[in-house]
């Protein structure tokens, strides 16, 4: 990943120098600070800390179930015969696997909601960003984090209008799907 960036970064500097100096024009944006300041990235965000804390009760509940169970096979241990305790402990075995398979669910759904936030964010942002660019001349803009920038001016960044455009955008959108409602 990282020679395929590098290898990236030098052929746009080639392709630079071949170019007349004066027309390169080079920005940069942070897109994981795009995600998290818009309107809809901290809207994904609260629905899936909800989504969080529901599943965590969800396993605190199931968890009190296991040591229930647990404290009563060991109060009546000594009263109960030994198929008696076979089943209760067959019961047991049973919740702690429903216990791990509502674990592994919930944070497979987790991480799929996330990622389909993340997915439809980040698309309808690099189609703003494209705009962006061609409107405003850029010859490239690279992403701050996966780009393997070590030092680039403040100047050159874009993430801000990024940001704005993207929440007036879903804004006008939200507003024209409650119209139509």
């Amino acid at each position: 990943m990282r020679k395929t960036v590098f290898v990236t970064i030098l052929s746009v500097f080639a392709l630079a120098l071949s170019a007349q100096a004066s027309d390169l024009k080079i920005g940069y944006v942070d897109l994981n600070r795009a995600l998290n300041q818009s309107d809809e990235g901290r809207k994904a965000v609260k629905v899936l800390k909800d989504m969080l804390r529901a599943n965590k009760e969800r396993l605190i509940k199931k968890n009190e179930e296991i040591k229930k169970l647990e404290e009563e096979i060991a109060k009546q241990a000594s009263i109960l015969n030994p198929e008696a305790i076979k089943k209760k402990k067959e019961e047991r075995e049973r919740l702690i696997r429903d216990f791990q398979r509502l674990r592994r669910d919930s944070e497979d759904e987790y991480r799929k909601k996330e990622n389909d936030f993340v997915q439809k964010i980040f698309g309808e942002m690099r189609v703003i960003l494209a705009e962006i660019a061609a409107g405003e001349g850029y010859t490239v803009v690279f992403e701050k984090n996966e780009g393997g920038i070590l030092y680039i001016s403040k100047k050159l960044d874009l993430t801000d209008k990024l940001i704005s455009e993207f929440n007036k955008r879903s804004s006008e959108k939200a507003a024209k799907g409650k119209k139509s409602k």
